[in-house]
């Protein structure tokens, strides 16, 4: 099931909408805001990065989206599932979620240049749920291969030939 962010128009996970609104987020919330407030002040104020890999990646978009209106932060995700529905649950035709900014997200998908394979975790189908932004290609040794913005940058089948193992190994085994 979907859980709507409060003060959006978002449904997301609820798993991951759990992962974020847990005792501890109003603590980090409190300590972003001195961290903001100390780094820039008013006149140039400091951009906020949030990131996370696999399941920390999707409490990343659900971050971005709490804090949306507030801070508009970048997101960089490894390997992350989809995340969050577009739509609301109960009109599925329209769009609704406005609380993310395409340009300021950017989803890695991993992949072995050597195997040709690519991370199917971004890829696994979780009704209707989806993630937007910037997909980029990583193949752990340094090369990337940056896919463009998309209004919904997963493709629907995925990419082939892919290999879970790809998802694990990149997340202890970067280089």
């Amino acid at each position: 099931g979907y859980r709507k962010v409060p003060n959006t128009d978002c449904y997301v996970r609820r798993g991951y909408y759990a992962a974020y609104f847990t005792n501890y987020r109003a603590q980090f919330e409190t300590e972003l805001r001195e961290c903001v407030n100390s780094c820039g002040g008013e006149d140039t104020p400091c951009d906020v990065i949030l990131s996370g890999a696999s399941q920390g990646a999707a409490n990343a978009v659900v971050a971005s989206m709490a804090l949306f209106e507030e801070y508009d932060p970048y997101v960089f995700t490894l390997g992350g599932p989809r995340t969050f529905l577009p739509t609301s649950p109960f009109q599925k035709d329209k769009e609704v979620c406005q609380h993310v900014n395409r340009e300021k997200q950017y989803h890695f998908v991993l992949t072995d240049s050597f195997k040709k394979v690519y991370d199917p975790t971004p890829y696994y189908y979780a009704l209707w749920a989806k993630n937007v932004g910037q997909e980029v290609l990583f193949d752990g040794e340094g090369n990337f291969n940056h896919q463009g913005v998309e209004e919904t940058y997963l493709q629907k089948d995925g990419r082939d030939p892919t290999s879970l193992s790809i998802h694990t190994r990149w997340n202890y085994n970067v280089k």
